[in-house]
């Protein structure tokens, strides 16, 4: 008698029926198993993007540091090269300077000496 009542009469319709809801329960069964495939799936590719999402900051932070250490050493460049031209034009401008005050001299010299050459020559003609 339990054969018979899970038998499945399909008519000439195509309308399938059983009295026990046996098709019933097959559909709660299977849908069943494809809520839970979805949840695991949606698990997965949850931890799959979250994976690949901390894999793509290590990259993106790597790449940053690199580029911040990069920059920083051709800050560090440039400035050693202003310092050194800076030294340059200082040094070129001390020696200007110097050569300046030393013709300065030098004609202030020779001024002096003129004038006490002809100074002397004036002299003379008065004894």
């Amino acid at each position: 008698k339990q054969w018979y009542q899970r038998r499945v009469a399909i008519t000439a319709g195509q309308n399938i029926t059983d009295n026990v809801d046996y098709l019933k329960s097959l559909g709660v069964k299977r849908a069943a198993e494809v809520k839970r495939d979805a949840d695991v799936g949606v698990a997965k590719s949850t931890a799959e993007s979250g994976i690949k999402t901390s894999e793509a900051e290590r990259e993106h932070m790597q790449a940053k540091y690199s580029c911040d250490a990069l920059i920083a050493e051709n800050k560090k460049s440039y400035e050693m090269k202003q310092a050194e031209f800076n030294q340059e034009v200082n040094k070129s401008k001390a020696e200007a300077e110097l050569a300046y005050e030393l013709q300065a001299a030098k004609e202030n010299q020779t001024i002096k000496k003129e004038k006490s050459t002809d100074c002397d020559s004036a002299l003379i003609p008065l004894l």
